[in-house]
């Protein structure tokens, strides 16, 4: 009885062993085929064109790497800024724009759902609602979140000027603050990123007028877009 009671212990470890093992792999193996995307991830700039095929490279790895590992938000979140890409480079067309924003939504939505404290997956959520037009409660949730757990985060900012200034004339002058509020914590820490995100949605005459940060204003990018009227 005892030996049978022992034979039975030892199956149950080698199984549970075996499952572990297996499981462990599995991660093991999901891990390794996203890293590229990450490290392409954070080469590309969504201001510029991006060539289907990576794209479509990009896609194929993460999704295996869901498929080994559905319940890691990183993947999740990266499948999204690749739809996101998509949607952007298929800007002129409409239908396939609303297609690939909305599967970028979707996919941080699940990123949001495996990890409610990241903030990228939050500013990009309020990114994506920005070109959406979608200014409504979940995108002033979203920017709120974004802040509370990642006010110094980056791309986590650069997101949030993004979608602030993609719906500026909409948004109330305390979504314009936050915004702005964005903006300056990138210059604190990246002026070349902040001065690139004023020319690139030509909000200079509109932002360095609300800056209270000195050293911003004085700065070439907005001391250079001074218009200087006859005395």
């Amino acid at each position: 009885m005892i030996k049978s009671v022992k034979v039975v212990i030892i199956l149950l470890i080698i199984s549970l062993s075996a499952w572990v093992i297996y499981h462990a792999g599995r991660l093991a193996i999901a891990d390794v085929i996203h890293y590229p995307v990450k490290s392409w991830i954070e080469s590309v700039d969504a201001n510029e064109p991006v060539s289907g095929a990576e794209l479509d490279k990009a896609e194929d790895k993460i999704l295996r790497s869901i498929s080994f590992n559905p319940d890691n938000a990183e993947y999740q979140e990266y499948l999204g800024r690749i739809h996101y890409l998509r949607a952007i480079g298929n800007f002129h067309d409409g239908s396939l724009f609303q297609e690939n924003i909305q599967k970028a939504y979707l996919a941080h939505k699940q990123a949001i759902k495996l990890r409610p404290k990241w903030p990228y997956s939050w500013a990009n959520l309020a990114l994506i609602k920005s070109h959406q037009q979608q200014l409504d409660v979940e995108y002033l949730y979203a920017v709120n979140q974004a802040v509370r757990f990642g006010p110094w985060e980056i791309s986590s900012n650069e997101a949030l000027v993004q979608a602030g200034f993609n719906g500026w004339l909409k948004l109330s002058k305390n979504s314009q603050q936050i915004t702005i509020d964005a903006l300056v914590r990138i210059y604190q820490q990246t002026p070349k990123a902040a001065r690139k995100l004023l020319a690139h949605y030509s909000a200079q005459d509109t932002v360095c007028p609300l800056l209270t940060l000195e050293k911003f204003k004085k700065d070439k990018i907005c001391s250079n877009n001074l218009i200087v009227t006859p005395s």
